[in-house]
């Protein structure tokens, strides 16, 4: 009897060890895998950046060789980059004030009270939840009759801005327009 009770003592033993040595392993392998999904995660984000990065570089190289006959021509650009494009150009106006410019939009007309009409070419983005929008202005050639509201219309000009009243407008100073 003694003999059959020390075999159930050291089987019991035995068999309840296995789950805490599952246990104590599956807790040693939980630092292996939070290393492992650090690495991946700081690859992932390496490969992004690098994405990103070509992007970038695109993007650039795409808008500087765009410039032909010294018009930086933004017709050839998708809708994302040129709505980009046009961001770029309000917040850094010092690298595009006084350049011609080429680029396609929708006319729209604002009557402002007490003041002229605004003719405003508008660039949607690529979703069309959002437009830019930028003032069309005449020193000469000004149109006799203008496109109807919302024409698709392509404009060459000088990009500028003024300063009224503490707020910056930005304008292109008309050479020619077409409907498209």
């Amino acid at each position: 009897m003694k003999k059959y009770l020390a075999i159930f003592t050291t089987l019991f033993f035995v068999g309840c060890s296995t789950s805490d040595e599952d246990n104590v392993i599956q807790i040693n392998n939980e630092p292996i895998l939070r290393i492992e999904k650090q690495n991946e995660t700081q690859k992932i984000e390496q490969q992004m950046e690098q994405l990103a990065n070509e992007i970038m570089e695109d993007s650039i190289e795409q808008t500087s060789t765009n410039v032909v006959d010294g018009i930086l021509d933004l017709t050839k650009l998708n809708a994302t980059m040129l709505y980009a494009q046009v961001y770029d150009m309000v917040y850094n106006i010092e690298n595009y004030r006084g350049k011609k410019i080429k680029i396609q939009g929708f006319y729209k007309e604002y009557i402002i009270p007490m003041q002229d009409i605004s003719r405003v070419l508008m660039i949607p983005d690529a979703t069309a939840c959002c437009e830019s929008g930028m003032l069309l202005k005449w020193n000469e050639n000004m149109p006799e009759v203008f496109p109807n509201e919302d024409d698709h219309i392509e404009i060459i000009g000088t990009y500028n801005n003024y300063m009224e009243d503490d707020l910056i407008y930005y304008y292109i100073d008309v050479e020619s327009m077409n409907i498209i």
